[in-house]
């Protein structure tokens, strides 16, 4: 075992990757996720993840993901850190009447923490697309375009349960107020979309402790 920690560790990134995704492919893995609008089954972080950490933590990878302006999954090289791979996406919001904002940031960024996974190491998934029945798929478009609207994530505006905890943090602090005002460029609070609210929220909690 020891030999092969130290054959781990001279290997490039290159090479731990295409070892990393020869393992995970030759592996059948159970997709625990439905599309019930076109009727097929997916891969869910679930079914693959727990495989893949212990993989990396055995060969010395390391990732770190982001959701900003874009979504961002960096590969590192533990062994030799300069060694790095960057996968980079842009990303859309989907949005729903039943779900809270907060609570479509949290399923957006399990997407596509999914997707880029998925693209960094060829986990070889069928076309989820083509896999749909095409009858099943011209059923159900319009119940995506009627139940569901794409948004960018910057054109959705803050909650009001954002704003009433922002004004309690903030209280009646007129010169932080205008900071953070200034710091997003918005003339008022209510300007402040969703994702800006929450990092706000958390900038002020942090001060206030």
């Amino acid at each position: 075992m020891a030999e092969k920690e130290m054959s781990f560790k001279e290997w490039s990134i290159y090479k731990k990757m295409q070892f990393i995704r020869q393992q995970i492919n030759s592996t059948d893995r159970k997709k625990s996720g439905f599309n019930p609008f076109a009727n097929f089954n997916y891969l869910q972080l679930d079914d693959f993840l727990p495989q893949l950490s212990r993989l990396m933590f055995e060969i010395g990878l390391y990732s770190h993901f982001e959701l900003g302006e874009t979504a961002k999954l960096t590969i590192i090289n533990i062994d030799k850190p300069d060694e790095q791979l960057k996968y980079e996406t842009n990303y859309e919001l989907a949005t729903s009447n039943k779900s809270s904002p907060i609570q479509l940031i949290g399923a957006t960024h399990t997407y596509m923490r999914r997707y880029l996974y998925i693209d960094a190491f060829d986990i070889s998934v069928p076309d989820e697309v083509d896999a749909a029945d095409n009858t099943q798929q011209a059923q159900t478009k319009q119940t995506y375009k009627t139940n569901q609207t794409v948004k960018k994530v910057n054109d959705i505006k803050a909650s009001d349960e954002q704003i009433k905890i922002i004004n309690e943090e903030i209280g009646a602090d007129t010169e932080r107020l205008q900071k953070m005002l200034d710091y997003y460029k918005v003339n008022s609070i209510e300007q402040l979309n969703v994702s800006q609210a929450s990092q706000a929220i958390k900038q002020l909690r942090g001060e206030n402790k």
